[in-house]
């Protein structure tokens, strides 16, 4: 299956200033198969080594000698390692964490071989083993689910994509909007993780893509047993049932579980985001550029590595697909797991992504918006809304307080931009005029935003 990141390793491929590259993400969401599927499309020599499977012999003794892991790495696959037409892929890089410090050798000594390492439970093991990554002689990729696109092209769609990569704001046609609200509503039970999106297109089965979601999670609470200690697994248990259930509310730790203390709800939520498999927002006072310049790491909010598996945790009925009943899901909290995965992996992926969110809860005035992240050097709002609400109170009271320029609205609304958009608000004393620039963008469209010409 297409994966949009395979143009981003090919820009890696070519850079001049190429260093080895780690790629993060879960469990699962095809690190190994991007790679694999890469060097089978650009006709390149892989040298793949699992090291939990086979660990390299040349990095169980004493020292590192780089001439010696590469003779050991071609004998394995019994051909020789060329420049610029092989990639040493390091799999699981984690089981050996001297192969970690190999990465730093292969870029002052080698550097004119490609590199890729990958590890699930990578940011687990560097802290345990308390190893440093190479900063500076490595680059990092984040990966993670399929987005909606990738699954419109797995399941036969490809035909919607043009009305996906527009760059500017246009009238998308009403034929092709309800075809894509159809097609979204089966994003939201089948995900994208590629599992389950190739069991979908391959059955077009609905129970059976379920099969596989429980696997997955089941996969994932397995996995605790890798990282954690036995005391430990009973918290990491509880976060990780709390997440799907609530996402995007305020994290509260008595809403956890009030049989264990916050601090150590807390160390749980850091290793499950280690592994990839949650991910908190932060707030941001979002007054200045960088966001993270003003951002509070005790005010947070969490989701899930995927929306499909947040569906299967919520045991959301299949029946209801055909309902009227799923629009509930489409404008829920479910449309914001979506919003946040697309924006959270659909930009910047070479970067840390930075995304924030605002809430004030002042007596008389509590307003929260959904996310806060840059645009084009702007700070630019995002409130993810029903089809119906122009209610935006939040959104207003934010861009009152703020002054920015720009707003965001997602929704299950058309494609549209309202220069001048105005309204009045109280301010506490008197009735203020509020202007601002405010684009309304399709829920689908959540994955192009850093790629419209907001200004």
């Amino acid at each position: 299956m297409f994966r949009y990141a395979t143009s981003d390793l090919e820009t890696w491929f070519k850079s001049k200033h190429r260093k080895p590259l780690i790629i993060r993400g879960a469990r699962q969401v095809g690190k190994s198969t991007l790679v694999r599927n890469f060097c089978i499309e650009k006709k390149l020599d892989l040298f793949e080594v699992n090291l939990e499977e086979r660990p390299l012999t040349t990095l169980s003794k004493d020292g590192i000698i780089l001439d010696e892991v590469i003779a050991e790495m071609e004998l394995l696959h019994k051909k020789k390692i060329r420049a610029e037409k092989s990639i040493i892929f390091l799999d699981e890089i984690q089981e050996q964490p001297k192969a970690i410090n190999l990465l730093r050798y292969f870029h002052e000594k080698k550097n004119e071989l490609a590199v890729i390492a990958a590890g699930s439970l990578l940011e687990v093991t560097l802290k345990q083993e308390k190893i440093e990554i190479p900063v500076g002689r490595v680059d990092f990729y984040q990966l993670g689910p399929m987005n909606f696109q990738e699954f419109l092209l797995a399941t036969g769609n490809s035909d919607l994509l043009q009305y996906l990569e527009i760059k500017s704001v246009v009238k998308i046609p009403s034929f092709a909007h309800k075809l894509l609200i159809e097609e979204l509503k089966k994003f939201y039970i089948v995900g994208g993780m590629p599992e389950s999106i190739l069991r979908y297109s391959e059955e077009r089965d609905f129970v059976a893509v379920r099969k596989v979601q429980h696997q997955l999670l089941e996969t994932y609470r397995n996995d605790f047993f890798k990282y954690a200690t036995k005391a430990s697994i009973p918290k990491l248990d509880k976060v990780f049932e709390f997440v799907p259930l609530h996402l995007g509310k305020k994290v509260k730790y008595v809403e956890i579980s009030r049989d264990f203390k916050a601090k150590d709800l807390l160390n749980s939520i850091q290793i499950l985001y280690d592994v990839r498999v949650v991910s908190p927002v932060y707030f941001s006072k979002a007054k200045k550029i960088p966001l993270n310049s003003e951002y509070d790491s005790s005010i947070f909010k969490l989701f899930f590595l995927d929306i499909g598996l947040c569906a299967k945790a919520n045991e959301i009925s299949l029946e209801t697909f055909n309902d009227e009943k799923f629009s509930i899901y489409l404008k829920g909290e479910l449309a914001e797991q979506f919003v946040f995965q697309h924006v959270y992996y659909g930009h910047g992926k070479f970067e840390n992504p930075k995304i924030f969110y605002w809430i004030n809860e002042k007596k008389n005035a509590s307003a929260e918006l959904d996310f806060v992240v840059e645009i084009n050097n702007r700070i630019v709002p995002i409130e993810v809304k029903s089809v119906q609400s122009m209610k935006l109170k939040s959104l207003i009271y934010f861009m009152h307080i703020n002054q920015h320029k720009v707003a965001v609205k997602i929704s299950l609304e058309e494609y549209s931009v309202q220069d001048n958009f105005e309204t009045k608000i109280f301010d506490g004393h008197r009735d203020v005029t509020v202007k601002f620039k405010l684009y309304n963008i399709p829920i689908y469209m959540a994955g192009q935003l850093f790629d419209l010409n907001i200004i």
